[in-house]
């Protein structure tokens, strides 16, 4: 997997045709990991992501693309039909990584259209697994999972996943940090996120830790 890689987040409507020269822009520089997800973009994501790709001269096995399972489309049937139509919309064969994008309704939107419980996880999980097999993604991962939601896997006798997506900057917790070396200990790649901080950053902050 490569070491750098870009998300493609839009959450203005206005703006999220964007997506698709930043991605252009990131691919001619030399970025290989796109990190997207169907609900990116005002779910457009997937189709810029396939735009770039195409207008760029980057051969597709040397692209990582990186999505997400949302809360949605978890369960066995449904994280399976959600792989297949994301094949459709990114016109590939394969995906690299296909991450549950979070073990709980923390963050959801505000009007709850599913609950994310421990028999729902395991069943996505399952799916991902099958996927493999059948070749339709490469690696199978999670995002947001501390360490009892990855224990839970495992103690189900389910595979580790490959990566685990978190938020990791020079302003997160110590909790979080003890998270990113739990999972170094047991093999689980690490992908950060709002590596300037995101949300919690203050450009004091930013402006300190530069001048350090």
């Amino acid at each position: 997997m490569p070491s750098i890689g870009a998300g493609f987040v839009c959450r203005d409507g206005n703006k999220c045709s964007k997506v698709k020269s930043s991605a252009e822009a990131f691919l001619k520089f030399g970025g290989r990991l796109l990190d997207t997800a169907p609900t990116y973009g005002h779910g457009k994501s997937h189709e810029y992501i396939r735009q770039a790709i195409k207008s760029s001269a980057v051969p597709r096995d040397k692209v990582w693309i990186m999505t997400k399972i949302p809360a949605v489309a978890m369960g066995y049937e449904k994280t399976l039909l959600r792989l297949n139509q994301t094949l459709l919309e990114l016109r590939t064969d394969y995906l690299d990584v296909a991450l549950i994008h979070r073990p709980n309704n923390a963050a959801v939107e505000k009007v709850r259209k599913v609950y994310v419980d421990r028999e729902l996880r395991l069943s996505t999980w399952q799916a991902l697994q099958k996927a493999r097999q059948l070749g339709i993604i490469r690696y199978a991962g999670v995002s947001n999972f501390g360490e009892a939601y990855l224990n839970e896997l495992s103690e189900a006798g389910l595979p580790r996943p490959a990566v685990n997506e978190l938020e990791f900057n020079p302003l997160v917790s110590p909790e979080q940090r003890d998270l990113v070396q739990f999972c170094h200990d047991n093999g689980i790649a690490v992908v950060g996120y709002n590596s300037l901080g995101g949300q919690r950053a203050q450009r004091g902050a930013l402006a300190k830790l530069g001048s350090d």
